[in-house]
């Protein structure tokens, strides 16, 4: 018997190469479809770190200093991010802050927090 000899791909192998090369091509196009929302939450947790901070400095100070005055700061410490401080004063011994951070090119409110504080007697 003669045994010929094989030149080529057979039909098996072709079909094996072309299902991983699309697989490997699918895991890339999800990967560049996930990057820009990967984004996001980093954004959100520096906008969140950026509030818990102005709170807690504002929180060190006493009630009678100059930040606690009513009106509206907006500090801009972050390239991207913009922090605004309101102070209130609904009565004379209460303070209210509003520290909302929003994206500074949109304008856009991404974090929100607010403390309430109070110095005196009852």
């Amino acid at each position: 018997m003669r045994s010929r000899r094989r030149r080529g791909f057979s039909l098996l192998e072709t079909m094996l190469a072309l299902t991983m090369l699309s697989g490997m091509v699918l895991v890339v196009m999800l990967a560049a479809l996930n990057m820009p929302r990967s984004a996001q939450p980093e954004r959100l947790q520096r906008a969140a770190n950026l509030a818990r901070s102005a709170i807690e400095r504002m929180r060190s100070l006493p009630l009678d200093a100059e930040p606690w005055s009513p009106g509206q700061v907006v500090e801009e410490s972050d390239p991207e991010l913009d922090v605004v401080l309101r102070v209130t004063e609904p009565e004379a011994r209460f303070r209210l802050l509003e520290v909302q951070v929003r994206r500074r090119d949109q304008g856009t409110g991404l974090v929100r927090m607010s403390l309430l504080r109070t110095e005196g007697g009852p």
